[in-house]
Order: C-alpha cells, then sequence, then structure tokens
C-alpha cells in the first residue's frame, strides 16, 4: 500500500510504500506514483529557481518521498496551484486503486 499524506498548510507531501499491484519493476501504480513523484520534483525545482520558494527539500527514494516547501512571500498561491494540480494525479489514483493508494490532505 502507498500512503500518501499532503498538507498545503504546513507544506509537505510525503509517500511511502509500494502498491503492490504487480510485480517489482512492473507494478503500474507504483510507475504512476513515480511519475508524479518526479513530475512533482521537477516543478518545485523549478519554481525554487526562479525565487518562488523560501524554502525547499525533496528526498526520493525506492518507497519513500518526501517534499517540504515553503512560498516566498506573495507567491503562496502560485506554489499552492502547482502542487495541488499533481495531487490531483495522486488522489486520482487512491480513487482508482483504493487497494493500492491511500490519499489523505490536511487542509
Amino acid at each position: 500500500m502507498v500512503t500518501i499524506t499532503y498538507s498545503p498548510k504546513e507544506g509537505f507531501l510525503n509517500i511511502k510504500g509500494h502498491a503492490g499491484s504487480g510485480e517489482p519493476g512492473h507494478d503500474l501504480i507504483c510507475a504512476a506514483v513515480t511519475a508524479l513523484c518526479h513530475t512533482l520534483e521537477a516543478n518545485l525545482q523549478h519554481l525554487d529557481g526562479i525565487g518562488f520558494l523560501a524554502d525547499y527539500h525533496a528526498e526520493i527514494k525506492p518507497g519513500k518521498a518526501k517534499f517540504v516547501f515553503k512560498a516566498a512571500k506573495g507567491d503562496l498561491a502560485v506554489v499552492r496551484n502547482t502542487v495541488n494540480n499533481i495531487a490531483v494525479g495522486f488522489e486520482l489514483l487512491a480513487k482508482k486503486a483504493p487497494e493500492n493508494v491511500q490519499y489523505t490532505i490536511y487542509t
């Protein structure tokens, strides 16, 4: 089971576990989670590079990813919108494969 927790207010998104929906290396749910993780990382790196983030840290390892981010002053809406757009993908995976993905958002 992949568990995903997201808090826009606190500025973090954590992912732990494996979906277990296929053989390692051939698990489509894990592949989707991984693609979304790397998309989020690329977007946050871009926002950091253009000064929209006051703080940013990401760690991605097999079976674990952690993103911590804080918007620069005046840029909260842009940062939240960017992360929320990708978080929708995690939410959709949880709805389509609830036996493999659990998504929780803390507002």
